[in-house]
């Protein structure tokens, strides 16, 4: 976990990350993949290869384009780059029961929202994004972030943000099952790893 005092530097490569795999092998396991979740769309993410800390509470990550394809068949050395979101109201945080055809963690708790960044996007407006259409609730403040970290069950890298919102709450049963309000003392179980690993930042 990388504690952040300012946003973290994204330097994208202009070079697209094409792995050394069977894209034959890849393709037969996607068409599979969407024929049992006909939500699942193959647009550009974001691959990172290398992070660094810059010594003064910042970080540097190195990112190239390549297809979400690679990552959701697994086992193409893809490591996305994710933005989780930490929301507080009236002390109490928001967690997301994960819908049971989402391709990790489901049918488990996490810290809502969460989307994983495209290339041309700033992993502030992906939380932006994601807070608006997976919660219904907008942002009463920019998003401060504060932390980094990396999750090898899905070899993602994740960028977390703190939220401040204020709306009605609203789950449209796609990417969240359920949607609340827990206490720290009580949060939901059980909770995904890369949620286990955000409790250390409340």
């Amino acid at each position: 976990m990388i504690r952040l005092r300012k946003p973290p530097v994204i330097q994208l490569h202009e070079e697209y990350f094409l792995p050394d795999v069977d894209l034959k092998r890849v393709d037969q396991e996607w068409d599979l993949l969407c024929e049992q979740n006909p939500d699942f769309f193959d647009g550009e993410i974001t691959h990172i290869f290398g992070v660094s800390r810059t010594g003064c509470g910042g970080a540097i990550i190195q990112a190239a384009r390549t297809s979400y394809r690679f990552h959701a068949v697994k086992n193409c050395g893809i490591s996305p780059l994710g933005a989780k979101g930490q929301c507080v109201q009236g002390g109490k945080y928001l967690c997301g029961l994960r819908g049971s055809k989402m391709g990790a963690y489901a049918q488990m708790w996490e810290f809502a929202p969460a989307g994983i960044v495209e290339p041309d996007q700033l992993p502030e407006n992906t939380i932006r994004c994601e807070i608006e259409e997976e919660t219904g609730l907008v942002l009463q403040s920019p998003p401060i972030a504060i932390a980094l970290f990396f999750d090898p069950c899905i070899s993602t890298w994740e960028i977390v943000y703190q939220l401040k919102v204020t709306g009605e709450l609203k789950c449209d049963g796609k990417e969240y099952e359920s949607l609340g309000w827990f206490d720290i003392k009580s949060l939901p179980k059980p909770m995904s790893p890369p949620a286990m690993q955000m409790r250390s930042l409340l």
